[in-house]
Order: C-alpha cells, then structure tokens, then sequence
C-alpha cells in the first residue's frame, strides 16, 4: 500500500470514527476526533506538492486550510455567536480560494469560445444559489449579511468550477464538481440550522463536508496526473 492509499485509509477512519462519535452524541470523542480529519489532508497535500512542486497545491491548501479553520471555529460553545460568525468569514476566504483554483486550473489552457447556450449549467446554479438563500432567509438572523455575502462568492466558485469542464479531462471536471456540490449541500443544511443542534441535519452536514474535500482534492490531483504525463510524454517526444 503506497504512502497515500494509507493516508486515505486513515482519513476514511478517522472520519467515520468522528461521524460514530457524533451521531451517539460521545462529545469528548467527537471534539477529539474532527480536528483531525483535515490536517491528514493537508499532509496529503504537503506530499504531493513535494513531489510535483505544481502550482494548483498551494492554492488547494490554502482553499482547504481555511475551510478547515471555519469549521474549527463552529466547535466553540463559549461566545457561540461570535465564533459562528467568525467561521462564516473564514469559510467566505475559503470559498474565496477555491474559486481561484479553479480559474487557476483552466488558466494555461487556450482560450475557447463557449456560446451563451452552453453556459446554461451555470445560469441554472446561480439561479438555484440565490432560490437556496431566498429560502433560508428567515432563518440566518444576525449572519443574514455574512450569509449573503458567502452565497454570492459560492456562485462564482461554481461557475468558475462547471467553466473546468471544457478544459480539463472528464474525470478531473466530475470528481472535482461532485466535490462542489456536496460542499453546497453541506453549507445548504447548516444555513437552516447554524447551531447545528439537530444531530441528524449535523451528520449530513459533516459528512457532506468531509466527501467535498475528498473529491475536490482528487479532482485536482488528476489533473495534476495527467499534466505531468503529457509533458513527460511531450519530453520524450522532444528527446527523440
């Protein structure tokens, strides 16, 4: 078993550990446990950006470490307002980088012209975003502005995220892109209990969270993979 195979082996365990803890409402096993689960990713990530040294992994840990810190920040009970508050600004800088990834990820590619009718995707998510925020509204109360402001930024990390599929390989597009929707469903469901004091609805939050980053992460490094065994193939080419 390859050093990352075991480190997703460890991730999927601890994370369903964390999930067990949760739902049997053990919270000294579960506060233990989840702020766990990300750094293995970031390791993950260390590694592979040691190994390919490519410019998407910074950007995906940045994007992760944020997302990891909001999520931190939702473990507080003392002052829980603030500390709500405060994880939705982070997760707002996390939103924020994960859009920039995904420009950045198309960025090197030729340009193409896509006509207006193709970018249907992205005018229907857009529309779906700012129905999800309409009805969750009357719910969000004094994070009503920073809601907002966090569902108008996911918008564009969607569309920047569905633009990856003219560019990137069909694999890379689907991975990553299922990684985004279980992030909006996850956000979806903690916007219309953000003390997170149904258990139910918190498991289906962690647990949509936890696939997003998986998948995200996959995505990406696919089409890490698969750039690299391009210009190693273009580099044979050129020796020969």
């Amino acid at each position: 078993m390859s050093r990352y195979s075991k480190l997703e082996l460890v991730y999927s365990i601890i994370s369903l550990v964390s999930l067990f803890f949760l739902v049997t409402k053990n919270e000294l096993g579960f506060y233990i446990t989840k702020p766990l689960i990300v750094p293995i990713l970031l390791i993950y990530l260390f590694h592979k950006f040691n190994e390919t040294q490519h410019q998407l992994i910074p950007a995906l840990m940045v994007a992760t470490i944020f997302s990891f810190l909001g999520d931190i920040f939702l473990l507080f009970t003392i002052n829980e307002e603030l500390f709500k508050l405060v994880g939705i600004c982070t997760f707002i800088v996390a939103q924020t980088s994960y859009a920039y990834l995904y420009f950045l990820s198309v960025n090197s590619f030729p340009k193409k012209k896509i006509s207006f009718l193709a970018r249907w995707p992205e005018f229907l998510s857009s529309v779906v975003i700012l129905g999800a925020t309409i009805i969750l509204y009357p719910s969000l109360g004094n994070f009503a502005a920073p809601a907002i402001i966090y569902s108008f930024i996911t918008s564009i990390t969607i569309i920047f995220a569905l633009n990856r599929r003219f560019y990137v390989s069909r694999k890379s597009f689907v991975l990553t892109f299922l990684g985004v929707i279980s992030f909006f469903i996850s956000d979806a469901l903690m916007g219309d209990d953000i003390f997170l004091e149904n258990i139910l609805n918190h498991f289906f939050i962690m647990l949509s969270y936890l696939i997003g980053h998986f998948l995200i992460i996959k995505g990406i490094l696919f089409q890490i993979e698969s750039t690299k065994k391009k210009d190693t193939f273009s580099d044979v080419l050129s020796f020969s």
